[in-house]
């Protein structure tokens, strides 16, 4: 059986699926505003800051 992280969040409700959302969208901005313009941001990054799950795709 695997332990679970004690830095896991799930979110219970639609209030805390908002309140992660908005915090997600949050550390975007911020990642965003620290790059200098016109520089190409890394998927695998964004992804990562979004809680999106990206699919292996094979070369």
């Amino acid at each position: 059986m695997e332990k679970e992280n004690k830095m896991d969040f799930r979110a219970e409700t639609v209030a805390e699926e908002y309140a992660e959302l908005v915090g997600r969208l949050k550390a975007f901005e911020a990642y965003l505003n620290t790059t200098e313009a016109n520089t190409y941001l890394k998927k695998e990054v964004c992804a990562a800051i979004l809680g999106l799950n990206l699919e292996d795709k094979e070369k």
